[in-house]
């Protein structure tokens, strides 16, 4: 099986575990119908409170670290050599591992029936999760677990960027 699909089969994976983890704690977005009008329509202040927010950074942390634990994962384990990726092999990797893991996303929203994330937010998620998975993709390749301080940094930015996102999708949509 091509390393390629390996990693896409891996994104997709840990997507139905993010998923599965967002509704057992009740985060979800389905739990939480983020993306019915009924939230959608919410003012910014409601948003912009810990009541509002928490949730949104609740679903941003389990999405990210278990990106990163399943990425890492599959890096550790298969990879075939000692001998450091090339920055092609990165972006590949990287790339891969984020369309499995926003596939699930997108066949949710579209299987939603909810036309209005279909465009500028459909497309935003698949860029999003895809960016997240490239940015750790150069990090696990250049310090696998080494620098701890450099992980963490870069796990918080992402729940940062994935938060705000979030946020600017139910502000502007």
């Amino acid at each position: 099986m091509s390393p390629l699909f390996t990693a896409a089969i891996f994104g997709l994976l840990a997507a139905f575990l993010a998923v599965i983890v967002e509704i057992v704690t009740s985060i979800s977005p389905l739990a939480l119908q983020l993306d019915s009008a009924k939230y959608i329509g919410l003012s910014s202040q409601y948003w912009l409170t810990w009541k509002g927010l928490l949730p949104l950074i609740l679903l941003a942390s389990i999405e990210e670290s278990v990106r990163f634990v399943f990425l890492r994962q599959f890096i550790l384990h298969y990879r075939v050599s000692d001998e450091p990726f090339s920055l092609k092999e990165k972006i590949l990797l990287g790339l891969a591992f984020g369309v499995g893991f926003s596939s699930l996303e997108a066949f949710l929203i579209l299987n939603g029936g909810d036309w209005r994330l279909v465009g500028r937010e459909l497309s935003g998620i698949i860029m999003l999760h895809t960016a997240m998975s490239l940015i750790f993709s150069f990090l696990l390749l250049r310090h696998p677990t080494s620098k701890h301080f450099v992980t963490l940094l870069v796990l918080g930015l992402a729940i940062v960027l994935h938060t705000l996102y979030n946020l600017g999708i139910l502000l502007y949509s």
